[in-house]
């Protein structure tokens, strides 16, 4: 009989760890959820084993509608993407090319127009990087750059005002 080595030793642990934690913690919040499904409004039934689901936060909400589209637009991206390079023989950088080109048509399509306002960040970032990068204030000058934008983004309610 063999001896066990740290590793086996440790996934028992991690696994032991785990199956205890779901055993106490979630079960207690599962119980406690349970409790209150009488006052919470916002639960809806769900298409996972019609268990509830709180659909009153509307970035959720808009996650779960959309996620059947967003799995087949993924779906399709990869398949399209491998058989690119499979077709092309693409390699590190054709791929990266090409991921970068499909990204950001996904990201038009998604975002509109602002994705130039957020291209054109991102840049000016680059930019203050590739100028003031040996300069002892780049640092502050990154900050103060991105915490303006922040700013002007809160003040201004969004991108555009």
């Amino acid at each position: 009989m063999g001896s066990f080595s740290w590793k086996q030793l440790e996934l028992g642990l991690v696994l032991l760890y785990a199956a205890s934690f779901y055993a106490v913690f979630i079960q207690r919040s599962l119980h406690l959820s349970h409790d209150y499904v009488g006052r919470l409004y916002g639960l809806r039934k769900g298409w996972l084993a019609g268990r509830l689901n709180d659909i009153s936060d509307p970035q959720w909400r808009s996650f779960r509608d959309n996620l059947p589209i967003l799995t087949v637009v993924m779906g399709t991206f990869v398949t399209i993407a491998n058989f690119l390079r499979y077709q092309y023989g693409l390699k590190g950088r054709g791929m990266s090319l090409l991921w970068t080109i499909f990204s950001l048509c996904y990201l038009v399509y998604l975002r509109g127009a602002c994705v130039l306002f957020i291209l054109s960040i991102g840049s000016a970032n680059y930019f203050i990087l590739k100028t003031f990068v040996k300069s002892r204030y780049y640092i502050g000058i990154l900050w103060g750059f991105n915490i303006a934008f922040l700013v002007l983004n809160r003040a201004k309610v969004g991108l555009f005002g």
